[in-house]
């Protein structure tokens, strides 16, 4: 069905560009988990506010970094691709501190699944083979908590979908607008993922089958739509 390889990274970069993405796939043979990781149930995609601006300090190497964000309120993603354009094995290092809202930021490393240990308190550093690529997300802090977002997304928070966050008395809450259940048709459960709390309690308004998994330090919680403006409750 065309397979190709280079489809995920490929996926990636439309998915940070913040523009049109187009499913090429031959009919019968579509790759069901990138299309899901670009775009919700009702087909909106997950994009930035912007499209990638190039990190200055890495434009005379090898390994060209490009970086994009989403804002909510007070609230900033950053989005950081690494890309080994050579045919050759290659070290890179960038410094992350611009990225950082607090001097010890969480960066995620999505392709890996786990929290990036940085060097000297804020920098990114490793080697890369031809043509492989990187890719972390730097969430922002609000209240306890490091609010992930959507990790089955390559753009884990848009404003598409995210409409406001306040941390308040209640907690942090999260003002949501995603297709609902409808019509005896379920999507399946909307997970969103944060760190930074030992004891979480989530409650929604609009949303059901409420649920927290815990796996080592990231919480999962789960929950299905049953309107399409709702919002996410949490409490560290």
């Amino acid at each position: 069905g065309f397979a190709d390889p280079e489809a995920p990274k490929q996926a990636l970069a439309r998915a940070l560009s913040a523009g049109i993405v187009g499913i090429g796939d031959k009919v019968g043979h579509v790759d069901k988990e990138i299309v899901d990781r670009l775009a919700f149930p009702d087909g909106t995609l997950s994009q930035p506010d912007h499209p990638p601006y190039p990190v200055v300090s890495t434009l005379q190497s090898d390994v060209l970094a490009f970086y994009t964000t989403t804002t909510i309120g007070d609230y900033r993603w950053s989005y950081i691709a690494l890309f080994n354009l050579s045919d050759r094995e290659r070290e890179y290092s960038i410094d992350l501190g611009p990225f950082l809202e607090q001097p010890a930021g969480l960066v995620y490393d999505y392709l890996a699944g786990r929290t990036y240990p940085l060097l000297g308190g804020s920098l990114l550093a490793g080697t890369a083979g031809p043509g492989e690529y990187r890719y972390v997300v730097i969430p922002p802090r609000a209240g306890g908590l490091h609010l992930l977002g959507f990790l089955d997304k390559y753009v884990t928070v848009s404003h598409r979908q995210v409409k406001g966050i306040t941390d308040s008395d209640k907690g942090v809450e999260i003002d949501l607008e995603l297709p609902a259940s409808r019509g005896g048709f379920q999507t399946r459960p909307y997970t969103f993922a944060v760190l930074g709390a030992e004891r979480l309690e989530a409650e929604g308004q609009g949303i059901s089958n409420l649920s927290i998994e815990r796996r080592g330090q990231l919480a999962y919680i789960r929950f299905r739509v049953d309107s399409p403006n709702c919002r996410l409750i949490l409490r560290d």
